[in-house]
């Protein structure tokens, strides 16, 4: 058996799912059609942010280690500070 067999074989054998990680938090939220879920959770290599959006089908996850939430959280706050600055569309004459 080749290498690139094995690999492929090994990858077929892993759970869907890992194993090694704990859910320390979580929640979950409907936005329109998106269904959103916000974890904290935690594996051997440490905690992080993962925040799952699912829609027709398909879903999109992020994952922030927890060295980067605080930036993140700031960004995401400085972004919705100024786009709140600005009129809305549907508020203009």
């Amino acid at each position: 058996m080749g290498a690139q067999s094995f690999l492929c074989h090994a990858t077929a054998m892993q759970p869907p799912f890992r194993t090694d990680e704990k859910t320390l938090a979580r929640r979950e939220l409907q936005i329109e059609r998106k269904q959103m879920t916000v974890e904290m959770r935690e594996n051997l290599r440490g905690r992080f942010l993962r925040i799952v959006e699912k829609c027709g089908g398909k879903t999109n996850v992020v994952i922030i280690p927890d060295t980067g939430i605080n930036d993140f959280y700031a960004a995401l706050d400085e972004v919705i500070a100024e786009t709140n600055a600005l009129a809305h569309p549907s508020q203009e004459g």
